[in-house]
């Protein structure tokens, strides 16, 4: 997995215009929330400014976050307008820390930022807003892709149109049902043992980023509708490749009819949330419930990205899952 570039900012402003390369996109109108531990940004969240009569349950919430996340430190930005709600909403965090320690709070427009801290300027600071600032040419350097506003982000797991679009919808019948002529007399057992060796190689070939034809992802895709097989993919994404697995998923639930995408899109949604993308990860899990409403990975996918459970706490669960399968073998 390309590793994202450590950018130092200096002041609230270039934080700020650091945020992009964190999100994928510029935040507006949104508080945002940085847990830190050491000097470290460990986890983010952002969340639309609320209402006057919200602000409350937000600050509840951010710091519920925090906490869940092991925060040693917190950066609590209001961007965007009105100031004087992101103003109000970035104290009422930090009047909640407790022992979370406060590093940096503020609130900006796109010309000036203010500070929370005693002895700011009450005039507050200027600076500019812009999406080539240094901190977002390092990350697109890096591989990263960021766009110019967060519905823009949401694009990314739309489906391709165009001629592709066309072949791949007529495709698609026929795909299956060679599928199942091929596989439709094996016992489960004998049919996911095959379809994962088979889909294996593939799915390393585009972490890779080796070149696989529409014919493979058309396979691939519907391989994933078998809720076993989805299974025996979604243990392949790991700490190390989620950032990379990201973009595998994301660009197979575009090349694929419709009805078969929310096995794809959960997939990214969870590399997403393991490698600490949440925006992306609530956007792939909710096209996928925008496609299927029931099913049910795509709301434990959306559960996990915005109800603040950290991915370390995954890794601890996946641990235990795997020491219990091991036994379970053993004894067997």
């Amino acid at each position: 997995m390309t590793k994202r570039p450590i950018y130092k900012a200096r002041d609230l402003g270039e934080l700020i215009n650091a945020l992009p390369a964190m999100y994928g996109f510029p935040p507006a109108d949104s508080l945002v929330v940085l847990g830190l531990t050491g000097k470290r940004i460990v986890f983010g969240m952002r969340v639309d400014l609320p209402d006057a009569t919200l602000i409350d349950s937000t600050a509840d919430l951010a710091v519920q976050h925090l906490q869940r996340q092991r925060a040693e430190g917190a950066i609590v930005l209001a961007v965007g307008e009105p100031l004087d709600i992101g103003r109000r909403t970035v104290l009422a965090v930090e009047a909640r820390l407790g022992t979370v320690r406060p590093i940096a709070g503020g609130w900006a427009n796109d010309e000036r930022y203010w500070v929370s801290m005693a002895g700011g300027d009450p005039d507050g600071y200027p600076y500019r807003r812009a999406l080539d600032h240094p901190a977002s040419a390092y990350a697109v350097l890096a591989g990263q892709e960021i766009s110019v506003s967060r519905e823009a982000l949401a694009s990314r797991v739309l489906p391709e149109d165009g001629e592709r679009r066309a072949w791949i919808e007529r495709a698609a019948d026929d795909d299956a049902e060679r599928f199942a002529a091929e596989f439709g007399g094996l016992s489960d057992k004998e049919l996911v043992r095959r379809v994962t060796a088979e889909i294996m190689p593939v799915v390393h070939d585009l972490l890779a980023r080796r070149p696989v034809d529409d014919s493979t992802l058309l396979r691939l895709g519907f391989a994933l509708t078998l809720i076993e097989i989805r299974d025996a993919v979604w243990d392949l994404i790991t700490r190390d490749n989620a950032g990379g697995m990201v973009g595998v998923w994301l660009h197979v639930a575009r090349l694929l009819p419709v009805a078969w995408t929310p096995s794809a899109l959960c997939l990214a949604a969870f590399a997403s949330w393991l490698s600490g993308d949440g925006a992306m990860a609530v956007i792939a899990a909710e096209r996928a419930m925008v496609v299927d409403r029931k099913y049910s990975m795509a709301e434990l996918m959306l559960a996990l990205a915005t109800s603040g459970v950290s991915p370390l706490d995954w890794d601890d669960w996946r641990e235990s899952r795997q020491s219990r399968d091991r036994g379970d073998r053993a004894a067997s």
